[in-house]
Formats: C-alpha cells, sequence, structure tokens
C-alpha cells in the first residue's frame, strides 16, 4: 500500500510541476524544462521515501518560493526597464514629428 501511495503522490506531484513550468521564465524552461521535472520528480520521490512529511512540503514551498520570485522579478524588470525604453522612444518619436512639422512650417508649408 505504501509503494502506492508514493508512486501516486510522486506521479501527481511531477504532473503538477509540469503545469507550472509556463510561469518560468521562457529561456530557463525551454533549455532545461524537461531536466527541471526530472529532477523535482527525484527530490519529491528521495523526500516522501524519507517517510517525512514536513520535507515534501518544504520541496514544494521552494517550488512556490522560485515561482514567486521568478514572476516577480520579471515584472519588477518589466516596470522598471521596458516602460521607461518604451517611454522614451515615443518621446523621441513626437519630438521629431515636431521637429519635422516646425522644419516645414518655416518653409512656408502651412
Amino acid at each position: 500500500m505504501r509503494n502506492r501511495v508514493l508512486t501516486t503522490v510522486v506521479c501527481v506531484s511531477s504532473r503538477v510541476y509540469g503545469l507550472l513550468l509556463p510561469l518560468y521564465p521562457s529561456a530557463l524552461r525551454n533549455e532545461f524544462g524537461h531536466d527541471m521535472v526530472d529532477v523535482f520528480e527525484q527530490e519529491i520521490r528521495r523526500e516522501c521515501e524519507d517517510g517525512n512529511p514536513i520535507r515534501f512540503f518544504r520541496a514544494w514551498s521552494r517550488v512556490a518560493s522560485e515561482l514567486i520570485l521568478s514572476t516577480v522579478t520579471r515584472e519588477f524588470l518589466m516596470a522598471r526597464i521596458a516602460v521607461p525604453i518604451v517611454s522614451v522612444l515615443a518621446t523621441l518619436a513626437l519630438f521629431e514629428c515636431f521637429l519635422r512639422a516646425s522644419a516645414l512650417s518655416a518653409h512656408g508649408f502651412k
């Protein structure tokens, strides 16, 4: 009975982890996704065989922490880098339009 429960817990945990992979950054997921699932499955199996449920939950808490940190970091970088870059580019485009309009106006094209 214990082996069947262990197998079920490991199988379900691996499947759930596999479903969570899209939350990781795509470069990491594309290169290491399969290996990440394999390593996680080995870790869960080891923790379950140990018989200490705290270690099983600790492994899942590490996954949750990784996901939160990678998502927050990605969102933080997007807000911190991408938005200002887009803002500067839009400002430059508008400034160029203003300069061209001024040049046309100065040459008598109204």
